[in-house]
């Protein structure tokens, strides 16, 4: 059977397409940046692509095309959970205080279970919160976050048992 020439015509442009795919992947690189690391006359860690001269400035190598997810927006005001659906069997007369920050997968489980328990919920990024940051160290007496404060009970760390047995000891004092 003979191959008419469009068939062939077909095939060598498939193949030439495909060798075309197949070297543009050979040669594209990740795009990169020269970029500098040093401390500065007050001790502080300076990143930036060229460093002043007579900086003991360490060489990092940078990758641009890197795809981050945006960050959500934290004012310095509390973030209220109270205004969502509550869940059946919601714990809504119990008003919760969450300290955390938006990078923590820690606060991010501990704050996904408050709302799932429909407490009255009140956030703070203490990134963006000297002032509640503070609050938090004040009352966890140590600098790691989430601290949860369930009405007077403070838990650290993301003890989700000890968070709910502080809930529901809440919830029957206020019935």
């Amino acid at each position: 059977m003979r191959e008419t020439g469009c068939a062939r015509a077909k095939d060598g442009l498939a193949f030439i397409l495909s060798l075309i795919i197949a070297l543009a992947c050979l040669f594209i690189q990740p795009a990169t940046a020269q970029m500098y690391q040093w401390k500065d006359a007050n001790g502080n860690m300076v990143f930036g692509d060229s460093p002043p001269p007579g900086a003991d400035a360490t060489d990092k190598q940078i990758r641009l095309n890197k795809i981050v997810r945006p960050e959500t927006p934290h004012k310095s005001s509390p973030v209220r959970a109270s205004m969502a659906k509550k869940p059946e069997g919601a714990a809504s007369n119990v008003h919760v205080t969450l300290y955390g920050a938006s990078w923590c997968p820690y606060c991010k489980k501990v704050r996904a279970y408050l709302v799932s328990r429909g407490v009255d919920l009140t956030e703070y990024d203490v990134d963006n919160n000297k002032e509640k940051a503070s609050e938090a160290r004040m009352k966890s007496g140590q600098n790691g976050i989430p601290v949860t404060d369930v009405e007077g009970t403070v838990i650290t760390g993301d003890d989700i048992p000890a968070i709910s047995r502080a809930i529901e000891q809440k919830r029957r004092e206020g019935n």
